[in-house]
């Protein structure tokens, strides 16, 4: 078998490059001067001084670190590169000895973990990753790094680049998929046929995923920890996006822009795990010093699955097929499976950016083994042909996709990707669109409001509650308008987000709302926000809505809102598309037993100051909800 080869990654030298860091993303190739369409991110290596047998890598004077060679590559290459391997003459040549570690059984949590730039310096003026221990990262420090504290109190340093090579890189495609402005978790498996019952897995892969990979999608399906590491990069690529993090303007419609960062994600496990690392102390400590991780080599993280068995419905070698088939292809009716093959041409920086090419040569790499899932072992994974599938899935999968508008899907912050309607054309042209230079997301401007109504000192506490929460799946914190139909029977398309009128857009992706719940001394109260659909129009940004915010309470003194009426006011607005009280039910049943008073926004000009703009809202909610000033006697009785 032909060796596998890439030329230019060491300079068309004779000399051996150590593959040190992995820097930021940009889609312009600044080798070429023009914007790629697929993201490059900037691969850091030094050149050894002496031949890797005579050199003990574990030492930075080992290597030229001073004068790095900075390459972009296109990201799905880091299925391939792995940070401390030594590349020669244009091929992969070892992987050094470098130190292992490995945490023995340890319970992964938000208590234990936390995420930091790698240049990051805490407040007793350590830093996170010492210049002088490890200076590789100086050209790139605004890379995400996870910190583990282990039960010892040894920290574990893990770049975000080393997560998605452990946990997503076993398929290009589902590694490059990672980094698209608008993930849609459909592009991977079809969710309508895929469900996971009783510990057994059906999961319908799309034809671009390989085979190699249905263990990793059907964990990004069904665990909801690595459901939210695969998509928090989208997320915060789209979040850098919205904070002007880019110092290149790039076309609208463009997926990401060239970033200063790179992404950002977290341990795609929680609970009980064994995790082996190979890196290096980054000082003398070799018990409790902290140890920077260069490559994950095993995580005993356990699946959601105890089988599975996966298919697709493009045609392919499966189980199952007919014996009809076998003679076929036997007898070479049908053209055989072409295997890939070397080409000795595939630069770098390639005049024909690589498709799938890296899948087909990584093959080749076999002395480069990858990260080792032994929550694998024993789960019994079979591929199975269409036609021997009896079962039709209807529910089951996380469906979250992030290109669902305002800016955001699915994290506790209300940030993600904003979607883009490029379709705009003619639509709704006669509304008067107000235009950001930015995507404007609700949902994150409200969270901020109900930070600030915790902090009065009329107030006891803040908590989100969920209203049919089983529309959403896992999406955390969010509320949902139910399914209602017109006179005609037709389905009322107000309560998906991406839907607009006369334009090719899907209609699948549900509208979020955000319902508050405030108890102070003097009552208890809800406040309801509810997302918009955004626009982007020649690089800005329009609402083609404006729900209003909604304040309700009991009648009854201090009262709590029974879940069935506050399902009964989401069903009303679906019905009214978007109107809390329309003329036709403002003195319903729900308005007889509850003080309900929508409540308008403040001009999208304040938004211009958005402490201004949050203030005026908790003024005007203050104001609506009943809620009475307490004195300071008054609260230490309470």
């Amino acid at each position: 078998m032909e060796e596998f080869e890439i030329q230019s990654i060491t300079n068309h030298d004779d000399n051996f490059w150590r593959v040190d860091w992995f820097g930021c993303l940009s889609y312009v190739d600044s080798a070429q001067g023009h914007r790629r369409s697929q993201v490059l991110v900037d691969v850091y290596l030094s050149k050894l001084f002496k031949h890797p047998k005579n050199s003990n890598l574990n030492y930075k004077t080992s290597t030229d670190h001073g004068n790095p060679l900075k390459v972009q590559v296109p990201v799905e290459y880091l299925v391939i590169f792995r940070i401390g391997d030594i590349w020669h003459k244009g091929k992969y040549f070892s992987t050094p000895d470098y130190l292992q570690l490995s945490t023995g059984s340890i319970n992964v949590s938000s208590q234990n973990t936390d995420s930091y730039f790698s240049y990051h310096r805490f407040t007793d003026g350590s830093f996170l990753i010492p210049f002088k221990n490890h200076p590789y990262h100086q050209s790139a420090t605004r890379v995400y790094c996870e910190r583990l504290i282990l039960p010892s109190g040894q920290v574990i340093i893990i770049p975000h680049w080393v997560i998605l090579q452990a946990y997503f890189a076993r398929c290009s495609y589902v590694f490059s998929q990672l980094f698209e402005f608008g993930l849609a978790f459909d592009k991977l498996f079809d969710p309508n046929k895929s469900e996971l019952v009783d510990g057994k897995g059906l999961l319908q892969l799309r034809k671009e995923v390989d085979d190699a990979a249905a263990a990793d999608v059907a964990r990004i399906a069904w665990d909801s920890a690595t459901n939210k590491a695969y998509r928090m990069v989208s997320q915060n690529l789209a979040l850098t996006h919205c904070h002007s993090e880019f110092h290149t303007k790039l076309p609208s419609g463009s997926n990401i822009q060239n970033s200063n960062t790179g992404p950002k994600t977290k341990l795609p496990i929680e609970g009980l795990t064994n995790l082996k690392f190979r890196g290096k102390y980054l000082t003398g400590d070799q018990i409790t010093g902290p140890f920077i991780v260069f490559e994950i080599l095993s995580c005993s993280a356990d699946m959601p699955f105890e089988t599975l068995d996966f298919y697709r419905d493009n045609p392919g070698d499966t189980i199952g097929r007919s014996e009809r088939q076998k003679a076929l292809e036997n007898s070479k009716k049908y053209p055989p499976r072409i295997n890939a093959k070397h080409d000795k041409d595939l630069q770098l920086i390639p005049a024909k950016e690589p498709i799938r090419k890296i899948d087909k040569l990584k093959l080749l790499l076999k002395s480069r083994a990858g990260t080792e899932h032994t929550g694998l072992n024993n789960k019994q994974i079979i591929k199975k042909h269409f036609n021997d599938i009896s079962l039709r899935a209807k529910q089951g999968a996380i469906t979250i996709d992030v290109d669902c508008g305002n800016a955001g899907d699915g994290d506790s912050n209300g940030e993600g990707a904003p979607v883009s309607f490029a379709f705009l054309e003619g639509i709704e042209s006669k509304k008067k669109i107000h235009l950001f230079d930015y995507p404007i997301c609700r949902l994150k401007i409200f969270r901020f409001v109900c930070r600030d109504i915790a902090r009065l000192p009329e107030v006891k506490n803040v908590k989100f509650i969920r209203v049919n929460p089983q529309l959403g799946g896992f999406d955390d914190d969010y509320s949902y308008f139910p399914e209602t139909r017109t006179e005609t029977g037709r389905d009322r398309k107000w309560r998906y987000i991406d839907y607009i009128k006369g334009s090719r857009s899907s209609g699948k992706k549900l509208r979020r709302a955000l319902v508050a719940q405030v108890t102070a001394f003097s009552n208890v109260f809800y406040i309801i926000e509810v997302e918009r659909r955004t626009v982007c129009v020649n690089g800005q940004w329009g609402e083609l809505d404006a729900p209003a915010l909604l304040i309700i309470r009991s009648k009854k003194h201090f009262g709590v809102l029974p879940e069935n009426d506050l399902q009964r006011l989401f069903r009303q607005c679906a019905e009214n598309s978007g109107t809390w009280l329309s003329k036709n039910n403002k003195n319903n049943y729900l308005a007889f037993l509850h003080h309900i008073k929508p409540l308008s926004h403040p001009d999208n000009t304040t938004l211009a100051s958005p402490e201004d703009h949050r203030r005026r809202i908790v003024t005007n909610i203050k104001a609506a909800s009943g809620m009475k000033r307490v004195s300071q006697p008054d609260l230490e009785k309470s």
